[in-house]
């Protein structure tokens, strides 16, 4: 079983990393885990054209498409992003 942690934080060694790691530190014991930040990803918004709907993939050519394996494979997926000013961090 495998258990992927998503960090959406600009920094990796940031407080959103840093808890990241403690808890998949603990998964460890019963699963095999990875870190994906997705700060190292070229990842576009959805266009909401629902070609996806229609072909079973995603028309945006980005770093999705290696990442989207992973997460159908995965039995655990966490998500981790800082609260700035009330709300998640996106980057542009």
């Amino acid at each position: 079983m495998k258990a992927i942690g998503i960090v959406g934080s600009p920094r990796k060694d940031g407080n959103t990393a840093y808890l990241m790691e403690k808890l998949l530190k603990v998964l460890e014991e019963k699963l095999e885990t990875e870190t994906i930040f997705l700060k190292d990803h070229e990842i576009k918004p959805c266009e909401g054209c629902h070609y996806c709907e229609e072909k079973g993939r995603c028309k945006i050519e980005d770093d999705m498409q290696k990442l989207y394996p992973k997460l159908e494979e995965a039995d655990v997926i966490i998500l981790a992003s800082p609260s700035h000013m009330g709300g998640c961090y996106i980057s542009s």
